[in-house]
């Protein structure tokens, strides 16, 4: 044709090596044959060659060598990149084949088309075995019901947390609600509107996706699996001040979680799991979106293979993934006493500034936490005869009187934002007495902390020193036992935007009386 002819040159082997010597002729592939014997080519035994590629330019059949032109590519036709298979088809296999082919007509002189001799087949390299199944998605489908479950504690988090900062907590606990009633009510609440998704979710798993594992078994997880998500809610709005930033904390942590079982994906195909029975039971323990996923997830290789599903005796098999249905279970059980129990610690230790907590972490260990020293009234002052705030000379109680003090403030100090050029002292150092059958008043300028004490008192705000009873028991330690005796109307008007101004009476009347 009008191609030009293609020239070849024969070179010792120890060219190959100095690239400056192949840049300098122009070369753009070289061959080199395993033959060292000299003499005739011996065409009965195998013929090995090495095909020699320019350090920068790949082969491409039509270059023009005399115009020194030649398309180059960024990477060799040998080295993977996207383009790889397509490359080595392009452009190295029709070089292979020109040369086989030339090989073949040497060695068969008598065949007329060598070409027609010569194929070409390009494979992949070894790979592990696929199981072709209808039902793949399911490998995804451990992590799609986590989540599923999930938007009901990211639900709750946002509204806890929403209530804290906009007081409505405090002001219930100031009307005498319980924290345990307060948390148990917003918990069966969340389980309640979680119910319709569960039992949607129910028949379309165990009718659709997994059918022969037990729908017992799936709703005994459903649900448990769902308290589990509720009480990590929980957690999450004692340790977040907004609400946004506590439902992401609560979408995040179950999707991560949860991910780690894709790690275990090789028991749909019945091969040995990739993580040690032991690593993934101790993961489980406390990761409850992790136990509830590798539980799908062995319930969907269970139907898969020859297994025959989930059932009440298959519940504690571990011989598929080193770890059991059964056990997942009960590390989600363990999990939802942990997540209440951290819950009911949290709320107590973590410092913020509208609520009273405990500022020593292991407060369970002092006798007061035990039922010691409940009451403080041993700790009354008979009188208070010394000077109060050091500038005015209060008069003298009558024994009498002092008896019937109800509530008792000493040496009351609050501090806002202590330590930083904003700070400001709110009370400074208080001491005073009311009484039973009087009424107490204060007065004062603006901002001389009248309010700030009441919020104390009443458990709104914390105190930064000091100690204050009533009818003898601690604002610091014994906050649950004193509310019920007093009542308050706050500054600030505290509502709740669902609620009318009727069920507001009737609310706090319920829980008053």
């Amino acid at each position: 044709g009008s191609a030009p002819p293609l020239v070849c040159e024969c070179m010792p082997p120890s060219v190959f090596a100095l690239g400056d010597s192949i840049r300098a002729k122009s070369v753009v592939v070289a061959l080199e044959f395993d033959h060292s014997g000299g003499g005739a080519w011996n065409w009965s035994a195998a013929i090995n060659y090495t095909v020699h590629l320019h350090r920068e330019t790949s082969f491409l059949s039509g270059v023009d060598l005399q115009a020194g032109s030649a398309r180059a590519t960024s990477t060799n036709p040998l080295r993977a990149s996207p383009r790889a298979s397509q490359d080595w088809i392009a452009d190295f296999v029709p070089l292979q084949l020109q040369i086989d082919s030339a090989i073949l007509a040497a060695a068969l002189p008598s065949s007329s088309s060598p070409n027609a001799s010569v194929g070409v087949t390009v494979r992949r390299f070894p790979q592990p075995e696929w199981v072709l199944t209808e039902k793949g998605f399911l490998t995804a489908l451990p992590m799609w019901l986590t989540i599923m479950f999930s938007f009901a504690g990211l639900q709750l988090a946002g509204s806890l947390v929403d209530e804290k900062k906009k007081q409505l907590k405090q002001f219930l606990g100031m009307q005498g609600l319980s924290k345990q009633v307060y948390w148990a009510s917003w918990v069966l609440f969340s389980l309640m509107k979680a119910s319709i998704t569960l039992v949607v979710l129910l028949i379309c798993v165990s009718v659709f996706a997994i059918p022969m594992t037990h729908w017992l078994i799936l709703l005994l997880f459903f649900v448990v699996f769902n308290v589990a998500v509720t009480s990590y809610a929980c957690i999450v709005a004692t340790l977040f001040q907004d609400p946004e930033l506590a439902q992401f904390a609560c979408i995040m942590y179950p999707l991560l979680t949860s991910a780690i079982s894709f790690i275990q994906i090789a028991i749909i195909s019945q091969q040995p799991p990739a993580m040690s029975g032991v690593l993934c039971k101790v993961l489980v323990m406390f990761l409850s979106p992790f136990a509830f996923a590798m539980a799908i997830l062995i319930c969907v290789a269970a139907d898969n293979l020859d297994i025959g599903g989930v059932t009440w005796g298959y519940l504690f098999n571990e011989d598929l993934a080193g770890i059991s249905v059964g056990f997942c279970f009960l590390a989600l059980l363990w999990n939802i006493f942990f997540n209440l129990f951290l819950t009911w610690y949290l709320d107590k230790v973590v410092p913020r500034d509208n609520e009273v907590y405990e500022k020593d972490p292991f407060f369970f260990f002092k006798p007061r936490f035990w039922g010691a020293g409940d009451r403080l009234g041993d700790n009354r002052d008979t009188a208070l005869d010394r000077d109060v705030q050091g500038t005015h000379v209060s008069e003298a109680v009558p024994a009498s009187l002092a008896e019937k003090a109800s509530v008792c403030i000493r040496n009351l100090v609050k501090v806002h934002a202590p330590n930083t050029p904003g700070e400001v002292r709110a009370v400074d150092g208080l001491s005073v007495d009311f009484y039973e059958g009087q009424i107490t008043s204060f007065l004062g300028h603006n901002g001389a902390g009248k309010t700030t004490t009441i919020q104390i008192l009443t458990g709104l705000f914390g105190m930064t020193s000091g100690q204050a009873t009533i009818c003898g028991f601690s604002v610091n330690h014994q906050l649950e036992q004193a509310r019920p005796l007093i009542g308050v109307c706050p500054q600030e008007n505290v509502i709740w935007d669902l609620l009318t101004v009727r069920e507001h009476l009737e609310l706090i009347g319920q829980i008053r009386f």
